[in-house]
Formats: structure tokens, sequence, C-alpha cells
């Protein structure tokens, strides 16, 4: 079980909450995509549980090329029997253009972002289009089929 999360930061320290929730979402749910940004998934008890659980820890070691970034992140997560489970050191995020996600993790993001809005078009087919956005007509691009 776990006992605590650190995660840690550049400072000055991100909004303590979406922080927790964040950790607690990639936790609970493997992930924190638009999906679990809902009312239900946040008031679930276990989220709020290990949100409780989560601290921040603030760092220095700023990054000189992104302003306002860390050269690294990392979670360390404690056991309630004493083990720490530390992450890698992350020095950028999945999807940034240093490690850039692979076409089928860029659809599932953006169909996953489609759902929370609600979107009444064909996540496969918009996404071909969008990828195809430069030599498409306007009409081709608001095609309905």
């Amino acid at each position: 079980m776990i006992r605590k999360i650190r995660l840690f930061t550049p400072g000055p320290t991100p909004l303590l909450p979406a922080a927790q929730f964040a950790m607690a979402a990639a936790v609970i749910a493997r992930r924190a995509s638009l999906g679990e940004y809902t009312d239900e998934f946040v008031r679930r008890p276990e989220v709020q549980e290990l949100m409780r659980r989560v601290s921040i820890v603030t760092n220095e070691n700023y990054d000189p090329v992104p302003s306002g970034a860390s050269v690294w992140d990392q979670v360390v997560i404690e056991l309630t029997n004493g083990e720490r489970i530390e992450s890698e050191r992350v020095h950028r995020a999945r999807g940034h253009a240093e490690r850039p996600l692979g076409a089928g993790e860029l659809f599932d993001k953006f169909r996953t972002c489609l759902d929370a809005g609600h979107m009444r078009i064909a996540p496969e087919l918009l996404f071909d289009r969008l990828r195809k956005l430069e030599s498409l007509s306007a009409r081709e691009l608001t095609a309905m089929g």
C-alpha cells in the first residue's frame, strides 16, 4: 500500500491540488488524461485518499532551454512497508519534440480529447484529415463523410 508520493519538480510549486490529483489519477487509472478530469472520478474515495498522500518537493535545477522547466522531474513512492520506488529522472515529457508520441499513442490521446468533449464526428476521420491539413481544401476538411 502506498504511504506517500513525492513529486520532485522546479519551484515555484504548482497548484498543489492539481498536482495531487494528477499523481493520484496516474496511479489509480494508470493515466491522467481528460477522461479522468471529471467530477465523478475526482470524487472517488480512493482518489481523494491518495491525493492526501501526495506532496511536492521543489528544486532549483532549472533547465536553460525551456524557461521555468526543470532539468528533470521525478516521482518517489514510499510504501507502508518502508520500501521506496523511484521513477527514472524524466528530462522531457512524453509528447515533447524530443520524446514524441507514436502514431497510436497520439491517436489515443486525440480520441480521449474528443470523447471528453462529446464530439459527434468519427475520431479516425477527423484525425486523418487533420494529419493531412496542409494538403486539404476547406471543403474536404469539413465534409461529413
